[in-house]
């Protein structure tokens, strides 16, 4: 049977040991411009959230890109 392209997704998080983010879930952050100021966050096509119990994360688009997650794990 063919994949969903959420369950491709999801799929792939899991590999990867990355959490995936539907838009639904991505409504519920709040940026953490405090932490990662909006010019940074540009720079490096990333943004710092914070989720409704207040964690700290970083979401980014491009798994794939050593640099940005060498440059996020700092």
């Amino acid at each position: 049977s063919e994949l969903t392209s959420q369950d491709f997704l999801t799929n792939l998080g899991a590999a990867l040991g990355l959490p995936v983010f539907s838009m639904n879930q991505l409504d519920t952050l709040r940026p953490a411009f405090d932490v990662l100021p909006f010019a940074q966050a540009a720079q490096h096509e990333c943004v710092a959230v914070r989720d409704t119990q207040d964690t700290l994360m970083v979401v980014h688009a491009d798994p794939f890109d050593p640099k940005r997650r060498a440059w996020i794990e700092e």
